[in-house]
């Protein structure tokens, strides 16, 4: 098996979620190799099943792309052009189902809702801050190291994690990081993880650090004090010694599993499928006739 070192709250929250996912993800000697995680997702892109993280993934790439313009050349026109230009890779075409949406009609919705959120966006926001940081522009499905901000905490233990954007805001920086699905319960976990990131990142702590939820364009913002910072990583070296010492990596089946790449090697897979098919108000596979 595999071991690691570094330590996101994307991970850690995986972990927590389902321990045997996070096997999958990272740790198991088929699964975690790059090149067959890749053909295993796409697999489910292909099937529709991760139209939510392919959205997101889409509107990241957009505003990432926006604030790389000139502050005078930012524009809400300008942002629904990029929307048109990210959507289907600058061609004037749907995505279908090697994008994502096997349905056409469905896709024409979702990017009616890009379109929604964005003149939203334009017109609640301000399109004109002073940017302090931004990562490096990322194509559809790459990975760029360089976008992943890291600070040991021990000899071992890394954190980690990707930040959307930080600005310069009245003589302090203000961390923000996108939320692109429809629950605004986050805690502040993330953020004082990033807090900690763009510190060694700017040579600063942020004074703000907040959620941006694109969909109501809510705005939650927390102070990333010393406190708050603490115990985040204290947090983050409690589930990372877990997660070394874990033997079994148990699969925890909820109705959730339906979007996890890897039902099909779960040890738990006909549960969860028997679980999946109760909640989407089928019957289940198990009945005798």
């Amino acid at each position: 098996m595999k071991k690691r070192q570094s330590y996101s709250p994307y991970s850690i929250g995986l972990y927590v979620k389902c321990p045997r996912q996070y096997y999958f993800e990272y740790l198991d000697n088929y699964t975690s190799v790059y090149p067959n995680k890749q053909k295993i997702k796409q697999l489910q892109v292909e099937a529709g099943k991760r139209k939510e993280l392919v959205f997101g993934d889409l509107l990241h790439r957009v505003l990432n792309l926006f604030f790389r313009m000139r502050q005078v050349e930012r524009s809400e026109e300008k942002l629904l052009a990029l929307l048109k230009e990210v959507w289907a890779g600058g061609k004037s075409e749907a995505r279908g189902k090697q994008g994502g949406f096997p349905e056409i009609e469905e896709e024409r919705g979702w990017y009616q809702k890009g379109l929604e959120i964005l003149k939203e966006f334009a017109r609640t926001q301000n399109l004109s801050p002073t940017l302090a940081y931004l990562p490096e522009i990322e194509k559809e499905g790459e990975f760029v190291e360089a976008n992943f901000l890291k600070v040991p905490l021990q000899p071992d233990v890394v954190l980690a994690g990707k930040i959307d954007r930080i600005d310069k805001e009245g003589g302090g920086f203000h961390l923000i990081d996108y939320k692109t699905g429809e629950s605004e319960r986050d805690d502040d976990f993330q953020l004082m993880v990033y807090s900690i990131l763009a510190e060694e990142a700017l040579g600063k702590p942020p004074t703000k650090a907040s959620y941006l939820y694109l969909r109501s364009g809510n705005l939650r913002s927390f102070q990333p004090g010393e406190e708050a910072k603490s115990r985040a990583k204290a947090r983050a070296l409690e589930i990372a010694e877990q997660i070394r010492s874990e033997k079994e990596f148990s699969p925890h089946p909820t109705k959730i599993c339906w979007w996890c790449n890897y039902l099909e090697f779960c040890p738990a897979k006909e549960e969860a499928k028997r679980i999946i098919a109760e909640y989407k108000g089928g019957e289940p596979k198990e009945l005798p006739f």
